[in-house]
């Protein structure tokens, strides 16, 4: 959306401070459950301190997690494709891209902001393909990130779930993830 002046306003989905997608297309975030009356504008440039940030804690790190693209995915359906989604998952939060139907190499450009209270936490990235009855797990990643890290793009092999040897799975997801120390620097 166009703001007044010029400037693309940032739409952002999510029921706390803790995980937003982020999105310039109205109609292309979307977050598990969620809706287009569920979608926002991020306002602020950092959550708001409350009473329960003494107990609770309150973010050290900014991390924004750009899913770019998937290549060389099983085709599960019968057409020889899927119909692939992306789940990005930090302390406990979750994002969901939309489904791409009839694929094996989505172009996802989906973003997350997390807001972490825990630098060493990993951040989980998980590929299904949409069915109708149960959805089909297609392969994950697992990084870290921290503020000085040097590479922001990573390119990855899908793995299975589980700690096995040798647990390649078909194709590689292309993610771009940025962490910083003051919140509001993304």
């Amino acid at each position: 959306m166009e703001g007044g002046d010029g400037e693309m306003e940032v739409l952002a989905v999510g029921l706390d401070w803790s995980s937003l997608a982020l999105s310039t297309d109205p109609e292309s975030a979307q977050c598990k459950g969620s809706s287009l009356s569920d979608r926002r504008e991020l306002t602020l440039d950092e959550p708001p301190q409350t009473c329960w940030t003494g107990m609770c804690g309150y973010p050290l790190l900014v991390t924004q997690v750009h899913v770019l693209s998937a290549v060389g995915l099983q085709g599960q359906d019968s057409n020889g494709a899927s119909d692939p989604y992306v789940l990005i998952s930090c302390e406990g939060e979750k994002v969901r891209s939309p489904v791409h139907k009839d694929t094996c190499s989505p172009d996802f450009d989906i973003k997350g902001l997390f807001y972490r209270k825990k630098p060493k936490g990993a951040i989980h990235i998980e590929i299904y393909n949409k069915n109708v009855l149960a959805d089909s797990f297609l392969g994950q990643v697992t990084l870290n990130s921290e503020p000085n890290d040097l590479q922001e793009q990573h390119t990855m092999h899908l793995r299975d779930k589980g700690n096995r040897q040798n647990n390649d799975l078909p194709g590689t997801v292309t993610v771009r993830i940025i962490t910083r120390g003051a919140l509001t620097e993304i």
